[in-house]
């Protein structure tokens, strides 16, 4: 029904913001992250949006970037995670983070989104290992049947990491862009370049 809207930013609240497209007003749930680059801009906006449908409701859910409309649609899809949980995510987290995560299967990361406990954090990074996109940052091809072999040298990388001292986080943020089809040893160094 929608693709985008481009309008100037009227107001913003809690997880939505209100955008002026030609007279219409559009009220847009959206994450925090979202709402804080927007609010820094006077300038006309734009929003890929999806039209959201529960039960009780019908509502525009938009971000600034297509894959952070793709990374929502993918967490809503999760078993238990509905729009607010998603808009929590993608409040703390991009969407590389969260497919790292997800690949890395750390869960501990998604627990510390509020309103995420221990079990829909299982059921996001057990849901979703399948269906990331075919490559992260251009990084990571997962349509060649080398999942695992990807995972295990993801998950070496991020524990050598650990290991050296840098919390989960980091290491999951260094590890963004890297090329996983070498040996974790060349992984782990141009990840500590990443770290300086």
């Amino acid at each position: 029904m929608f693709s985008f809207l481009s309008g100037r930013l009227m107001e913003h609240g809690e997880r939505y913001v209100v955008l002026d497209c030609g007279g219409i007003g559009y009220k847009i749930r959206t994450s925090g992250r979202t709402i804080y680059n927007l609010s820094a801009n006077q300038d006309v906006c734009r929003l890929f949006v999806f039209l959201n449908r529960t039960k009780t409701e019908l509502f525009l859910v938009g971000f600034p970037k297509r894959e952070e409309l793709e990374c929502y649609k993918l967490l809503t899809g999760v078993n238990g995670a509905g729009c607010k949980a998603a808009l929590e995510i993608l409040s703390t987290l991009t969407p590389d983070e969260v497919y790292f995560s997800v690949l890395a299967e750390e869960t501990e990361i998604f627990c510390k989104v509020k309103g995420v406990g221990k079990k829909l954090a299982n059921r996001i990074v057990l849901e979703l290992k399948d269906k990331i996109p075919d490559s992260i940052n251009n990084s990571v091809e997962l349509t060649d049947g080398r999942n695992d072999d990807l995972r295990d040298i993801l998950n070496t990388a991020k524990e050598g990491l650990v290991s050296l001292g840098y919390r989960k986080e980091e290491a999951i943020k260094a590890l963004q862009g890297i090329n996983l089809n070498q040996p974790v040893e060349n992984v782990i160094s141009q990840a500590l370049k990443n770290l300086c």
